[in-house]
């Protein structure tokens, strides 16, 4: 590939710049995509996106799969790539890349050899993210970015309140805790859904419906939970009817015999006075 991208010195203050995984795989990105709309396999891939698979971008990087997952996942989450996953393959698209990449009046050759300075297509609202880390002990959500939390507790919460029945608060520090460090991991509000229905199905009317709870969904299993498959908790069944064919009834015959004893007992007893 011949050409060259524009990368813009805040890059340096960019929340993942220090996590290698994640901002080589965004670099690889921003190489890889095209600099105008073109077509894979049927399907438009418009400018500033790259087709892709997951294997394919761990081979060009050099990544694990589960890394490149990851990453992916930290990017989605945090606003910089969107992706839309296709049956062989996935659209990797680098928001707000005409706005950062676009050569304006001068081409892009023009601009290197001048000195001017160039960009990389993240949102400015991103800076906030770095206060994230310093909002990790207080009661508040952290700053927004683009009018959305960074860290979506209620929405997180809620879904748990709504599927389990439960009444906890998002507001509880605990809860946030183990909220921020699966957001923290790469992990999306859909891998939280997804946990969430798992383990509702699993364990609601059983004994474990007690562990219904953030810390345990959300804890350090969060990811065994998240790939096991889906099951339903057993339901106990009646006991068989001996009777074949012989609807059962909820009759209690043993109390009606007796209560016709008492009776017969009690015309006899009519019975011997007169």
């Amino acid at each position: 590939m011949e050409g060259h991208i524009k990368l813009y010195r805040k890059f340096l203050d960019w929340q993942w710049y220090k996590d290698i995984n994640t901002s080589r795989l965004f670099l690889h990105m921003l190489l890889k995509a095209n600099w105008k709309p073109r077509q894979h396999m049927g399907v438009d891939v418009p400018r500033g996106s790259l087709s892709s698979t997951y294997e394919e971008l761990a081979k060009e990087t050099g990544l694990s799969i589960k890394n490149v997952r990851t990453a992916v996942k930290r990017l989605e989450n945090g606003g910089e790539v969107a992706v839309k996953r296709h049956q062989k393959f996935t659209v990797f698209s680098i928001k707000n890349y005409d706005k950062y990449q676009s050569s304006g009046s001068q081409t892009a050759d023009e601009r290197q050899s001048d000195g001017s300075q160039a960009a990389v297509p993240i949102k400015e609202e991103r800076e906030e993210s770095n206060n994230i880390n310093n909002n990790k002990n207080h009661n508040v959500s952290p700053p927004t970015s683009g009018g959305h939390p960074a860290y979506p507790y209620e929405d997180i919460v809620d879904y748990l309140n709504l599927k389990a029945g439960t009444k906890f608060r998002q507001s509880s520090e605990d809860t946030r805790k183990h909220i921020r460090a699966r957001i923290n991991d790469g992990y999306t509000i859909d891998d939280f859904k997804a946990v969430i229905d798992k383990k509702v199905s699993e364990w609601k009317g059983t004994d474990r419906e007690i562990y219904l709870r953030p810390s345990t969904l959300f804890g350090t299993k969060f990811e065994s939970y998240l790939n096991q498959k889906r099951t339903v908790s057993a339901k106990p069944t009646p006991a068989p009817n001996r009777f074949h064919n012989f609807e059962q009834r909820d009759t209690d015959y043993d109390a009606i015999a007796l209560q016709r004893v008492r009776e017969r007992i009690n015309e006899g007893n009519n019975g011997s006075i007169g």
